[in-house]
């Protein structure tokens, strides 16, 4: 998993915003690899993110869900299963950390 600061980044580039917000690359490999192998231009939507920001109620939790990202590209279906998968996964982990 690697991790974005994007509060910290614009703000050493001289544009800081008001809050702070990050972007966690989360991507199970196996899955990812398995994506990959049948269509490199899924790479565009690889690899899953989770964005942790601040508002005026505390911090948020967000995604784009993985099937709407797919449904911009003709995926067969096996893919589409996959994708309807990681996405299941990713709203239980959001779930638990709300």
């Amino acid at each position: 998993m690697h991790t974005l600061a994007l509060s910290e980044t614009l703000a050493a580039k001289g544009q800081p915003i008001s809050k702070r917000c990050a972007v966690l690359e989360v991507c199970n490999a196996k899955v990812a690899s398995r994506i990959l192998e049948r269509d490199l231009t899924l790479s565009l939507a690889l690899p899953c993110r989770v964005a942790v920001f601040e508002t005026a109620g505390g911090t948020r939790l967000g995604t784009i869900a993985p099937t709407t990202l797919l449904s911009e590209f003709e995926v067969n279906p096996e893919v589409g299963a996959t994708a309807a998968e990681v996405e299941h996964t990713l709203r239980q982990i959001l779930a638990d950390a709300a």
